[in-house]
């Protein structure tokens, strides 16, 4: 994680598409994913953008269940 505030207003674009607002990680095969309850999770590469994307906001993230979107791309 960098220092700063990140609009996720910009994140728009899949993870392994080259862009300045993608989604990626140092990992070959997943990425580090701090919910705003503290929980970690590493959710695989393969997971779609659109089920990610579900929880970039409280809001929103209220809305869904976690494991049911994220579920299955958890690696552990």
């Amino acid at each position: 994680m960098a220092n700063g505030d990140f609009d996720v207003a910009y994140l728009t674009q899949p993870k392994g598409i080259a862009g300045e607002h993608a989604i990626s990680g140092v990992h070959d095969v997943g990425f580090h994913i701090l919910f705003a309850n503290l929980d970690v999770w590493f959710i695989s590469n393969e997971i779609p953008f659109d089920n990610l994307s579900k929880f970039f906001t409280i809001k929103d993230a209220s809305r869904y269940d976690r494991n049911e979107y994220l579920g299955e791309y958890r690696i552990r």
